[in-house]
């Protein structure tokens, strides 16, 4: 499969996700095939330095390997991080200040996270500006979004990554 088909399949996955029509098993294989071809392909990445992808758990969540597994097939180098306690996060923001990455990604998917999030805000826009929040809590309750003010809610994954891609190009030609 060529990449445009990659994010085709990851976009017809998504339709079906978020219209009950399919269920985690099947998204979860269908992003461990993307994953392979992807290994497959020779690809340039768009960006230097990987986006941050974060979730809230001590297992990986679905909505953050989507959220990696789509920016890749979009061109965008990823790491995941995984985060149980405000100590894993504390060791995050001291990685990020000695490595700062261009855009941090935050997947929640429970809502208890978001109060940690906000107690070390100012110190994570120090490293970045372009941090982006999203999840199903969010849709539940769509008020969680004013804790995070200075925090991007991309629409869904396609505003995510386009959102990436022009920080990333406005950024590029200020430092050319």
């Amino acid at each position: 499969m060529s990449q445009p088909e990659l994010v085709s399949l990851l976009d017809n996955t998504i339709y079906s996700w978020n219209h009950r029509e399919i269920r985690p098993s099947h998204i979860l294989y269908i992003i461990e095939h993307v994953n392979q071809r992807l290994g497959t392909l020779d690809k340039a990445y768009l960006n230097a330095e990987p986006v941050s992808v974060c979730y809230f758990s001590a297992l990986q969540t679905v909505g953050a390997l989507l959220v990696q597994t789509y920016l890749e097939t979009k061109g965008f180098k990823t790491e995941l991080h995984g985060i149980t306690a405000n100590t894993d996060l504390e060791l995050l923001i001291n990685k990020w200040n000695c490595k700062k990455p261009d855009s941090i990604v935050f997947s929640f998917s429970a809502f208890q996270f978001i109060y940690s999030i906000q107690s070390y805000s100012d110190e994570l826009l120090k490293i970045t500006d372009d941090i982006f929040a999203g999840g199903v809590v969010f849709n539940l309750d769509e008020s969680l979004k004013d804790l995070l003010p200075r925090f991007v809610f991309p629409a869904d994954l396609t505003d995510l990554a386009k959102l990436i891609d022009g920080r990333y190009l406005c950024k590029s030609k200020k430092s050319e």
